[in-house]
């Protein structure tokens, strides 16, 4: 397996095996890599079981080497990530030196144009409502560099998010995440993992082009908190999870706990965390804020 795909933010990936017949990239081995819009390192992606689905890892540069941004499950069938994956902190390779909101919006390099929507304007209002371009990874959630920041601007990055809620309860809900990373000292890292909702019958808005884009049913978020000593070995974990069962109301996400997602979503959580501290931190039932 890639180490692209061991860091303890990751999902259980669908991704296929990678060697050294495939493109390596700073020691990683992935099936392609493509040159970011954005900065002068590479995007890494791979190929999954499902034709329909790739996973895709985007990078930076900071203090002189080459950092993961973040990661996503992409699905051509939604138009949309089915989770979204990064790591944050308060210093180190994620500090938050805020450089600013710099919407650049783009098509992500690492994936075929036909797969995404464009979003040179925002989504078209559907049922009445109002649609933004709604970011899995914030914008405020990546404020270490300008490219790296730009990077959260990928089309790929997007979901038809009713824009009352957008602007709403879930900004706030996003600024509180960012609360938690920004307290962290340290060691410490807070790992997360964001998605949409795809459940039952589902309806559908425009893109700038007039192409069907699926509406999510919800958003959820899970978080990680975890703790190292000197040698770089996990110490501590704590988790928890939030949960909007709606994308038609402003209404404020819900803790909840990361077993609960995972039974929702079908997706197997931050898997390459030690199962001793995995397991308890999963079932945690109390917020973080």
């Amino acid at each position: 397996m890639s180490t692209w795909l061991s860091f303890y933010e990751m999902p259980a990936t669908k991704a296929s095996a990678v060697s050294t017949s495939n493109t390596p990239y700073e020691g990683r081995y992935c099936h392609d890599t493509f040159e970011e819009t954005y900065g002068s390192t590479k995007a890494c992606r791979y190929n999954t079981s499902n034709s329909n689905q790739k996973v895709v890892t985007h990078t930076y540069e900071y203090n002189g080497k080459v950092v993961r941004n973040y990661s996503f499950l992409y699905d051509k069938t939604y138009r949309s990530a089915l989770w979204v994956a990064y790591a944050t902190s308060n210093s180190g390779d994620f500090k938050d030196n805020n450089v600013g909101r710099n919407d650049d919006w783009a098509y992500d390099p690492a994936l075929d144009q036909s797969w995404q929507p464009n979003l040179g304007s925002s989504y078209s209002s559907a049922g009445g409502l109002s649609y933004d371009r709604g970011h899995q990874v914030a914008s405020n959630d990546r404020q270490t560099t300008v490219e790296q920041n730009k990077q959260t601007f990928y089309y790929s990055n997007m979901t038809p998010q009713y824009a009352s809620l957008n602007q709403g309860q879930w900004a706030s809900f996003e600024n509180k995440v960012q609360g938690v990373a920004t307290g962290t000292s340290g060691r410490d890292t807070l790992y997360v993992v964001t998605g949409p909702l795809f459940e039952g019958t589902l309806s559908s808005t425009t893109d700038s082009d007039g192409a069907s884009c699926k509406l999510p049913t919800g958003y959820w978020k899970c978080l990680m908190k975890c703790s190292f000593d000197t040698s770089g070995t996990m110490t501590a974990a704590s988790g928890c999870a939030y949960l909007v069962d709606t994308n038609s109301e402003n209404v404020a996400p819900t803790a909840t706990t990361i077993d609960a997602i995972e039974f929702r979503t079908g997706f197997d959580f931050f898997t390459n965390v030690p199962a001793s501290l995995q397991n308890a931190a999963e079932s945690q039932t109390y917020s973080f804020f």
